[in-house]
């Protein structure tokens, strides 16, 4: 065996006569104080000086029991809460009588990269835009999002409407980048011709009634975004009917131009449409890029 492989045995040795409780007395009375008053991510913490660093499985570096190295109940502590406040988390908003199990693609897809997610519900078909923008803002403050760094949104169609009705009110605290998915922010002309027919009104509620592209419809009230935004739309369709009634490229029930607000930082059509873009393979990989970068990775044209 040679010196290399020594060490790491030795190292791995040391960590499990640790981890099982035969070293010091020192450091298994730093185990019992940290295990009776410490959790992290849903297990017990240990006293050792990396265990107690990383909410993972396993030492990362080399085990306490061979460094000598012991840290207090109170420096895990503190290390803990500076690694909480370094990390980012989502806020998920579906759309208009959808729910929010529609989100469950990106849900898994950011929870997989890192983000605490919260993928929150709302009865869309049940109130006007207003009380739901004000319901969902009390939701966001009852998680307590100022422990995270940063706070990213991705909304979905009337999701973005909400978010933006709401931040016209009420600021996320360390809010961070938005991603929105097919919002018609400049409202629907689906909208202006169904809005009267009681079939529309029964499916869709009083916020439905309210996406028009008038003057007076809320879209056009909320003006510019001051936040990071980037904006997503389809431009494929699978319902024909609805998309005669919109004039140029759309996915079934926004268009293109009117998904785009002022002050948005970027905006990318895809091939996707309305009620299924947030389950698109394409689209889930484009709002991790922007979470991350701040644009979208346009493709190069040929």
């Amino acid at each position: 065996m040679n010196t290399w492989k020594k060490l790491v045995f030795a190292l791995q040795l040391g960590h499990f006569i640790h981890f099982l409780g035969l070293d010091s007395p020192t450091a298994k009375g730093e185990r019992i104080k940290a295990r009776a008053g410490l959790q992290t991510q849903g297990r017990s913490t240990y006293a050792c000086a990396y265990c107690d660093l990383f909410p993972i499985d396993g030492c990362l570096i080399f085990p306490a029991s061979l460094q000598n190295i012991r840290t207090t109940t109170m420096e895990s502590i503190l290390i803990k809460q500076t690694l909480q406040k370094n990390r980012e988390c989502v806020i998920l908003l579906h759309g208009l009588s959808r729910t929010h199990r529609s989100m469950t693609a990106i849900e898994g897809m950011l929870a997989k990269n890192g983000y605490d997610v919260f993928n929150i519900g709302y009865p869309s078909r049940k109130y006007a835009i207003a009380p739901l923008a004000a319901e969902i803002s009390r939701r966001i403050r009852d998680l307590d999002t100022t422990k995270y760094s940063r706070v990213h949104c991705v909304t979905h169609s009337m999701g973005g409407i909400i978010l933006r009705q709401m931040l016209k009110h009420e600021k996320i605290a360390h809010l961070g980048r938005v991603v929105m998915l097919s919002p018609p922010n400049q409202g629907s002309e689906v909208v202006d011709r169904l809005k009267s027919w009681p079939l529309f009104q029964m499916l869709n509620g009083p916020a439905g009634g309210e996406l028009g592209t008038e003057n007076s419809n809320l879209p056009s009230s909320l003006g510019p975004v001051d936040f990071d935004l980037g904006v997503i739309v389809g431009r494929k369709t699978i319902n024909w009917i609805l998309s005669t009634m919109i004039p140029g490229e759309n996915d079934g029930k926004v268009s293109t131009l009117r998904a785009q607000v002022p002050g948005m930082h970027d905006f990318l059509v895809v091939d996707a449409t309305h009620p299924f873009i947030m389950t698109n393979q394409k689209v889930l990989r484009h709002i991790l890029f922007y979470l991350h970068n701040g644009r979208f990775q346009h493709p190069t044209s040929s």
